[in-house]
Formats: structure tokens, sequence, C-alpha cells
């Protein structure tokens, strides 16, 4: 009984957190999509993509991660300086790394 109502729990906690990422997010095309479309790159929303990273940050935090996500970063001395290519900079004529954009979609869909 104690096992079910930690699961329950940790369901309840996934789905406060998907509906948190899901709210922010502005556009309905998959990832792959965006990047191949001519458009790909551009300025990004800083709202959706705060509220996305909100989202992702609670997922991984209910499913207890954070913890061990830090410490196979610091093993591997890696610090997620390239996260930032994803996202475009300030300004109008602003764009992110496409190249980066599409190798970040084909390791999540290669999943």
């Amino acid at each position: 009984e104690g096992a079910i109502k930690e699961v329950s729990e940790l369901l309840d906690k996934l789905v406060k957190a998907v509906k948190t990422a899901e709210g922010a997010s502005s556009g309905t095309a998959a990832i792959g999509e965006v990047v191949d479309n001519a458009d790909a790159a551009k300025v990004a929303d800083k709202a959706s993509v705060t509220g996305i990273a909100k989202g992702i940050k609670e997922i991984v935090e209910a499913a207890g991660g954070s913890e061990k996500l830090k410490a196979v970063a610091a093993a591997k001395g890696e610090n997620n300086k390239g996260a930032g290519k994803l996202f475009g900079k300030a300004g109008a004529a602003a764009h992110g790394d496409s190249e980066a954009a599409s190798k970040a979609a084909g390791a999540v869909s290669a999943g």
C-alpha cells in the first residue's frame, strides 16, 4: 500500500510538471519539423523557453534525477555550455545555431 501511494504521488508530480512545460509551449510543430523549416533557429520566445525549462526541471526533480544528472555532468566535466546554442540571442536578427538544433532533434528522436 505504501508503494502504491509513493507511485501515485510521483505520477501526480510528473503530470503537474508536464502540464507546466506543455502550457509554456507556443507551437504545435514537432522538433524535427521546426529544424527542417526555413524559419528554424529564430529568436525564441522567452516565456516559452523559461516555462518549458521549468517543466523539464520539475520532471527531473520528481523523478529524483537532478542529483544524478549533476553527478554525471561533474564526472564528465560538462556544464551544458552548448545548451544556449539552441536558442536565439536578443534582437530581431539574432538566430540560434541551426546545426546544434538539428543535432539535438536527432538525439531526442533517436531515443
